[in-house]
């Protein structure tokens, strides 16, 4: 062998180019050295001995491991991370990493900044306060209004590189700083399911106690029934539709629309139902 060429590329199909090569001595052993592209996401590693008569010998058609020698880059850290309560919990989203040796994202909460430590090396967790992701959303089904917590991101690339952290607030009593969202007010969450079949649940949040009543009409504008009307409590409620008028009879498939009244605000809804 005169020689040991060493070629990268980022897919195992095409795009090999020569990063290094190795002059062969006959020694027991060799090591090259080149630099990543400037991406540094180069995944697989080919090395091929080359003949004096010419022609060349693959030894390695595949290889990562050199992703652990410190010259690989981590993801970029994530951006858009923002929240929004949905009717079972907080919906997380953000923008997704354009890597290609992206693996996933690590999520993380807490009711204060002081953060538990992640695993390390990084792996896909799964946990009380730690969960994982591989696209660009996360729902934490264990919110519920009225709790404050700080929601913590980062990306993980396949070789364990780590990305900086993003941090959002979800709190009600806030001053609307940049990353908070502002204090919950009356809301009625979409029901769930919908469309429905042959029930729906009808969530909603009271930022304060008041006179409440949830009625539910059909398109024409008529009142098909009253789930409620009375005082509630601050804080989460939820009520379900049967899918029946006040008399007991059964409403036909169609649109039908939830209106929530609580103190002077009203609030409606549009629900469908599947016979």
């Amino acid at each position: 062998m005169t020689s040991y060429e060493i070629l990268c590329s980022d897919n195992a199909y095409s795009g090999f180019e020569i990063v290094a090569v190795v002059q062969a001595d006959g020694s027991p052993g060799y090591s090259g050295y080149f630099l990543p592209s400037h991406s540094g996401e180069f995944s697989v590693l080919v090395v091929r001995a080359v003949r004096p008569s010419g022609g060349a010998t693959y030894y390695h058609d595949y290889c990562r491991e050199w992703h652990r020698t410190g010259t690989d880059v981590p993801p970029a850290t994530p951006t858009g991370f923002s929240a929004e309560p949905v009717y079972n919990g907080m919906h997380l989203t953000w923008d997704r990493n354009t890597e290609r040796d992206f693996y996933c994202y690590i999520i993380s909460w807490n009711d204060s900044l002081d953060f538990p430590p992640d695993p390390d090396p990084p792996a896909l967790p799964s946990g009380e306060f730690l969960e994982g992701a591989y696209t660009d959303s996360y729902t934490h089904y264990s919110w519920v209004p009225g709790m404050n917590l700080y929601y913590r991101l980062c990306a993980i690339d396949d070789a364990g590189n780590r990305s900086g952290f993003v941090i959002i607030e979800v709190a009600h009593e806030t001053t609307g700083d940049s990353g908070t969202m502002l204090p919950l007010a009356l809301t009625l969450y979409q029901n769930h399911p919908n469309p429905f079949n042959p029930s729906t649940t009808i969530s909603f949040y009271l930022p304060e106690r008041c006179r409440v009543k949830l009625e539910i009409f059909d398109v024409s504008g008529r009142r098909m029934t009253c789930l409620a009307d009375e005082g509630m409590d601050k804080g989460a409620h939820a009520l379900e539709w049967n899918g029946h008028d006040a008399v007991g009879s059964a409403a036909a498939s169609g649109v039908y629309f939830c209106r929530l009244t609580a103190g002077k605000k009203t609030i409606a809804k549009k629900m469908i139902l599947l016979r």
